[in-house]
């Protein structure tokens, strides 16, 4: 046996040597406690004591350890998401070129970016209708330039982000290939009641013409489910195969606008995780239904799983 060898013998003996030392120490404080409670006048209510705060203490020991598991989880969910976001970032840069561009935030993350460009590429869309603008309209302008066609037209309801838009669309070059309409809110007839969403011009939009319907607002905050009102009122302008991909996908309003839009066209629905979520409806040759009444927004929504959604992992 070489020198190395028994040298690690000699280290785990003297190991089981001290645990068995330690182990017979506790034993005999042990059974001398034990002696000591037993000729103790309050003996037993000592020991009672004793047991009660052991008791105690390992409670607590497990929800520490509980809660120390999940903070794990919780780091391991935030890291996998940090360098999922990062990985789309750094696919989506070299079209963003060298200039800035906001990704996060109030604006696109880079997850739904990364979703946005592969679906552009996918689709290949002539026309593209966006509701809400701002970073996401010099991607799809770039994206259009890129393929040698197309055009978006976002609409805006907000006078400051509008122009806001159009000076990040002529910063990155990219003006002849997007149009920011300014376009209030107003009140619309949509499924029985009514909702405020944008002021369009019909004659804007060519009537079946709209091959990708981008959907990030209006705000939340303006009314409930007050993204709903696109569908209802656009089908009339969507084009046989048209591809309609909505944000903010993880709220529950987002979830329950997907699930009627998909009745209402007979289209399938996709959810994509990560981030704030998203949704891809694709409504297929199926003509649009009649809008829903308006009791139908106000059903609870379904969970997710019906035969309607796919999740995947875009």
């Amino acid at each position: 046996m070489t020198i190395g060898g028994r040298a690690v013998l000699m280290r785990r003996a003297a190991k089981a040597g001290a645990l068995a030392l330690s182990s017979a120490l506790a034993g005999a404080t042990a059974v001398e406690l034990l002696r000591a409670i037993d000729v103790h006048p309050a003996g037993v209510l000592l020991l009672s004591l004793a047991f009660a705060s052991g008791s105690v203490a390992a409670g607590a020991a497990i929800v520490f350890m509980v809660w120390v598991e999940r903070r794990m989880r919780d780091m391991q969910h935030d890291l996998c998401e940090n360098a999922r976001q990062l990985s789309a970032l750094v696919a989506v840069r070299p079209l963003a070129g060298e200039l800035p561009l906001a990704l996060g935030g109030w604006a696109i993350d880079p997850l739904f970016a990364d979703l946005l460009v592969q679906a552009m590429v996918q689709q290949r869309p002539h026309v593209v209708v966006e509701c809400g603008s701002g970073s996401s309209t010099v991607l799809i302008a770039k994206c259009l330039r890129a393929l040698g066609g197309g055009r978006v037209l976002s609409l805006e309801h907000d006078p400051h982000y509008a122009e806001e838009s159009r000076a990040l669309l002529r910063l990155h070059g990219v003006s002849d290939w997007a149009e920011v309409v300014l376009a209030p809110l107003v009140e619309h007839a949509v499924a029985g009641q009514t909702m405020t969403w944008y002021d369009v011009d019909p004659v804007r939009l060519s009537n079946g013409g709209i091959d990708l319907l981008l959907v990030d607002g209006p705000p939340a905050v303006e009314q409930q489910m007050s993204r709903y009102p696109a569908v209802p009122l656009l089908h009339r302008h969507l084009s046989k195969n048209c591809l309609i991909v909505m944000d903010d996908g993880d709220r529950e309003g987002e979830r329950r606008i997907a699930e009627l839009w998909a009745s209402e066209l007979g289209a399938t629905r996709e959810y994509i995780p990560g981030g704030k979520g998203a949704w891809l409806l694709r409504s297929g040759m199926a003509p649009p239904q009649a809008p829903s009444p308006s009791d139908r927004l106000a059903a609870p929504a379904r969970r997710a799983g019906t035969e309607h959604e796919v999740r995947a992992s875009f």
